[in-house]
């Protein structure tokens, strides 16, 4: 386990959180020792805060992934839902040759984004082209 700093031994902890908000690390270190006489460098400081941040960081993280862990399924859901309805719309043989172009388009985006959220995505790959390829496909049949 680490050795506590001597910020922390020293009972500064929250004080030198609060100015690091508007203070140099120099400047918290020269208050310091002029307001409780306590000898901490600017590197000390520098050190603390910077781990202060990453600690706070990491927790961030966590806690934003899983709260991405709960909604993605639902996010993904209503995706879904979106896309039937634009296939819907693709198919119906009223709809103007513009509009089916627009709604492919729109499509190619909502696949886009399910696959990218799904972990399946990370970038425009070969799973995505093939499925673009297959509605384009479909489309220029059902257009003859």
């Amino acid at each position: 386990m680490a050795r506590p700093s001597k910020i922390d031994q020293l009972g500064l902890a929250e004080k030198v959180l609060g100015l690091a908000l508007t203070k140099t690390s120099r400047e918290i270190s020269a208050i310091l020792k002029a307001e409780d006489g306590a000898d901490v460098s600017h590197v000390a400081v520098a050190r603390y805060i910077k781990g202060v941040r990453q600690e706070r960081a990491e927790q961030t993280k966590a806690l934003v992934q899983d709260a991405i862990r709960v909604t993605v399924p639902r996010d993904l859901q209503l995706l879904e839902q979106i896309r039937d309805q634009l296939d819907d719309w693709r198919r119906d043989a009223k709809m103007k040759v513009g509009q089916k172009l627009q709604v492919i388009d729109r499509l190619r985006k909502v696949l886009e984004l399910r696959l990218k959220y799904s972990g399946a995505g990370e970038g425009p790959g070969d799973l995505l082209d093939a499925i673009v390829a297959a509605y384009q496909d479909r489309t220029a049949d059902e257009g003859k």
